[in-house]
């Protein structure tokens, strides 16, 4: 059983151990996981099945906070773009999602677009995962969008 006291570790760690999580994930579901040597554009790991390959990015958040992905890391949305999503809250283990980037075409409004216009920040793909907009990912929950893939 792991280390369940996911506050004590620093954002690095916490974001090696998503990855981690996100690759047995997609693994336990029969893809083929493929590292990328450099992460320089929002991809963290292809992973393969049925000779589709999908661009996974994973991004972990502790206790249902907000995250985001640069635009200029998921410039092109497309059913071949999956975010895996990573909730971690003290004395659980991690609830796992898998989002098609297509989503934030749709109705969500957990899955937000802010452009920033006129601003320094640069335009972002925002998930604002908190206790009352949780139910709005049951969806992506990763066992239901990995077997449908």
């Amino acid at each position: 059983m792991p280390n369940l006291i996911w506050t004590q570790l620093k954002h690095l760690q916490l974001g090696e151990i998503a990855e981690n999580y996100a690759k047995i994930e997609f693994l336990s579901f029969g893809f083929e996981v493929y590292d990328t040597v450099v992460d320089d554009r929002g991809i963290d790991f292809i992973a393969r099945k049925n000779e589709q390959f999908y661009e996974v990015q994973v991004k972990a958040v502790r206790n249902r906070n907000y995250t985001f992905i640069a635009e200029s890391k998921m410039e092109k949305l497309s059913d071949n773009r999956l975010v895996c999503f990573i909730n971690f809250e003290d004395f659980s283990m991690p609830k796992i999602y898998v989002i098609p980037s297509t989503e934030w075409r749709g109705e969500n409004p957990a899955l937000v677009y802010k452009t920033y216009a006129g601003l320094k920040s640069e335009p972002e793909w925002g998930i604002n995962f908190s206790k009352k907009n949780e139910e709005l990912f049951k969806d992506y929950l990763a066992d239901t969008v990995l077997k449908a893939l």
